[in-house]
């Protein structure tokens, strides 16, 4: 199946892949405390921002465009987890 930005069920908002979850290093488990800091993340996110992490971490995107903006999203996430140490 190719992923289109017109087809509903294939967007950053509904595809498994781009929303963040952190596990446990060497476990299966999700760290509910990290995870939850995502996802806090995540929603500061514009729609651009989520374009581009859904084009980079589930369509392999090598744009430089993409790449920035799903740079940008990262930083989100890691001063997230700074601010809770």
């Amino acid at each position: 199946m190719e992923a289109s930005w017109t087809s509903e069920d294939h967007s950053p908002e509904n595809c498994p892949g781009c929303r963040p979850v952190v596990f446990e290093l060497g476990t299966q488990k999700v760290n509910k405390l990290l995870t939850g800091l995502a996802e806090k993340a995540w929603g500061q996110t514009t729609p651009g921002q989520r374009k581009a992490w859904h084009r980079v971490t589930c369509l392999n995107s090598r744009e430089a465009a993409d790449q920035i903006l799903a740079q940008g999203v990262m930083q989100l996430i890691e001063r997230e987890f700074k601010a809770a140490e």
